[in-house]
C-alpha cells in the first residue's frame, strides 16, 4: 500500500467525491425534464457542468481549483434549485451534505480560510433560503404536489446517499490511512534492524582485509627502510595480497551500500526483455583476471538468442554475486558451469555450479538470508553474508525465484528462474 500524505490524500478524496456526485446531478437534470422545470434544469446543469469541470481540472492537475469550482457549483446548483422548488420538496437540505465536504477534501492546516469559506457558504445559503421562505424567485417551477411526490423522495436519496458515502468514505480511507501508517512503521523497523545487523556483521568481517592490508604494508616499508635491497618478489606477493584484501574490502563495501538501501524499502524495476547470453557474457567479464588467476574452467553454456523479462540493473549484479561466491570457494584448478535451459512455468533455469566444498545440508532454507555465511569459509574470503539476501532480493523483485541444491555430493548449484520472453 502506497503511503499518501495528507494534503495527497484529499486530493484523491475530492477525486473520488465528485464522480461519485456527478450521476446524482445527471439524475437530476432528468428529473427536471421529466417535470418540465427549465429553471431547475438549468440548476441541475450547473452542477453537472461544475462536476465535469472539477474532474477535468484534477486530470491536469489544477487540484485546488478543481475542488473550488466544482463545490461552488454544487451550492449554487443547490440553492438556485431550493428558490425554484415548492418548500415541501426539502430541497435545501442537499445543502447540508454540501457542507460537510470541504472537511474531506481540503486540508485544514495548508487550506483553513478556504475549508471555512466553503463549509459556512451552504449555511449561509441555507439561512438565506429559510429567512426568505425560499420567495426569491417566482413563481415555483415546481409545486407543492410534485415536490411532496418527486422532489420530496428525491431529495432523501441525495441527502442520505451523499451523507452515508462521506461517512462510509472517511471511516475506509482512515482505516488505509492507519493501514499504512503501520506498514510504513514496520518497514522502517525492519529497516533499522537491517541496517544495525549490517553494521554489527562489517564492524567484524572488515577487519581481516584490514589487517591483511595493514600488516602487509607495514613489512614492505619496514623492508624499505633496512639496508638490503628490497625482494622485487616478495614485494609483488605483497602487494598481491594487498590488492586482494582491497578488492575484498571494495566489494563488502558495495554489498553493504546495495543491502543498506534496499533493506525494507521496494526495490525500483525497469522490466525488459534482455538477451541472456549478453547479460551473462557482460556479468564474467568482471572476473576474468580472477579465473585466470585461480586456473579456473568456466564453461558457458547459454543459448544464443535465450531471452528473458528482467532489468538488466538487477540481472547483472546478481549473477555476479553468485559467480563471485563461485570463484570464491572454488579451489584453484576447478571448474565454474554457468548454464540456462527451459523451465516450467514458461521460465528460463539460469544455474551457477562449482566444484567447490558446496553447501552444506539443510542450508535450502536460510541460504539466502541476511548475514548468513558458509561455516567453511575463512581468512580473505570471509564476507558480510549479504551477497546471497541481494540475489534473492533482485531475482523477486523482478518476478522469478532463486534456490540452492544440498543434495549433491560435491560443490554447489544455485539457480534462478525468470520469466522466460
Amino acid at each position: 500500500m502506497t503511503y499518501l500524505s495528507r494534503h495527497e490524500r484529499r486530493i484523491a478524496n475530492s477525486k473520488t467525491l465528485v464522480r461519485y456526485v456527478t450521476p446524482f446531478a445527471v439524475g437530476w437534470l432528468i428529473i427536471a425534464w421529466g417535470l418540465g422545470a427549465p429553471r431547475l434544469e438549468i440548476a441541475a446543469g450547473i452542477a453537472t457542468i461544475g462536476f465535469l469541470g472539477g474532474i477535468l481540472l484534477h486530470r491536469y492537475e489544477w487540484h485546488t481549483l478543481a475542488r473550488i469550482t466544482w463545490l461552488l457549483a454544487a451550492n449554487a446548483a443547490i440553492f438556485l434549485a431550493s428558490l425554484v422548488v415548492h418548500p415541501a420538496g426539502y430541497m435545501s437540505f442537499i445543502l447540508l451534505a454540501a457542507a460537510g465536504m470541504p472537511f474531506l477534501i481540503f486540508s485544514t492546516n495548508r487550506k483553513r480560510p478556504i475549508v471555512w469559506g466553503l463549509v459556512a457558504l451552504p449555511v449561509l445559503l441555507w439561512f438565506i433560503g429559510w429567512w426568505t421562505d425560499y420567495a426569491l424567485l417566482a413563481p415555483f417551477d415546481v409545486g407543492e404536489d410534485m415536490a411532496k411526490h418527486v422532489v420530496a423522495p428525491g431529495t432523501a436519496v441525495t441527502v442520505f446517499g451523499v451523507v452515508l458515502f462521506e461517512f462510509a468514505y472517511f471511516v475506509v480511507i482512515s482505516r488505509r490511512y492507519a493501514a499504512s501508517l503501520s506498514q510504513a512503521q514496520q518497514r522502517a523497523e525492519v529497516a533499522n534492524e537491517a541496517k544495525s545487523a549490517l553494521l554489527r556483521s562489517m564492524s567484524h568481517e572488515m577487519r581481516t582485509p584490514l589487517n591483511a592490508i595493514t600488516g602487509f604494508s607495514e613489512l614492505t616499508r619496514e623492508d624499505a627502510g633496512a639496508d638490503s635491497p628490497l625482494d622485487r618478489d616478495k614485494v609483488r606477493d605483497r602487494m598481491d595480497a594487498i590488492l586482494g584484501a582491497s578488492d575484498n574490502l571494495l566489494k563488502m563495501v558495495e554489498n553493504m551500500l546495495s543491502y543498506a538501501s534496499i533493506a525494507g524499502s521496494e526495490i525500483n524495476v525497469n522490466q525488459t526483455v534482455v538477451d541472456l547470453d549478453q547479460q551473462c557474457a557482460k556479468a564474467l567479464r568482471r572476473y576474468e583476471d580472477q579465473v585466470s588467476a585461480k586456473n579456473l574452467q568456466l564453461d558457458l553454456s547459454i543459448p544464443k538468442g535465450t531471452q528473458v523479462k528482467a532489468d538488466p540493473a538487477l540481472l547483472v549484479p546478481a549473477i555476479q554475486q553468485l559467480l563471485d561466491n563461485a570463484i570464491k570457494y572454488t579451489p584453484a584448478g576447478g571448474k565454474i558451469a554457468l548454464a540456462a535451459e527451459p523451465a516450467a512455468g514458461n521460465r528460463v533455469k539460469v544455474s551457477i555450479c562449482d566444484t567447490g566444498p558446496g553447501f552444506p545440508k539443510g542450508m535450502s532454507d536460510t541460504a539466502f538470508d541476511p548475514f548468513e555465511r558458509l561455516e567453511f569459509a575463512n581468512g580473505i574470503q570471509s564476507g558480510a553474508g549479504i551477497g546471497m539476501a541481494l540475489v534473492r532480493a533482485y531475482v523477486e523483485a523482478m518476478g522469478g525465484k532463486v534456490g540452492i541444491e544440498t543434495d549433491r555430493t560435491s560443490g554447489a548449484l544455485v539457480w534462478l528462474a525468470l520469466d522466460a520472453a
